[in-house]
């Protein structure tokens, strides 16, 4: 299953998933999975959240996570024909130092 998130003007972010595992991809350049995207176990019923910014269950395990500021958040099923776009994206779903909808001067 493809997911595409277009989430800035100039970049678009890819993540593609399989299974338990998802490859995130900024303009088509692919990440390698982690050790987190490795093994483990995978249920029959997915997870049908999406997080920005981290997934809270591994907040204490990850050594660096996004910092940044995040709009325009579009989620295109594979078959391009179901899209979600989020004007304003619930905030209950973003983790870690993210801004949503204005990106602060650094």
């Amino acid at each position: 299953m493809i997911y595409y998130y277009y989430l800035f003007l100039l970049n678009s972010f890819t993540a593609v998933k399989l299974k338990n595992v998802v490859q995130l991809g900024v303009d088509n350049m692919f990440a390698t999975p982690d050790q987190y995207g490795k093994g483990g176990t995978s249920s029959n019923t997915p997870s049908k959240s999406l997080y920005l910014g981290g997934n809270p269950i591994y907040n204490n395990r990850q050594s660096n996570g996004y910092l940044g500021c995040i709009r325009n958040v579009e989620i295109v099923n594979n078959n391009l024909q179901d899209k979600i776009v989020f004007k304003k994206f619930p905030t209950q779903l973003v983790h870690g130092n993210v801004t949503l909808s204005v990106c602060p001067t650094i």
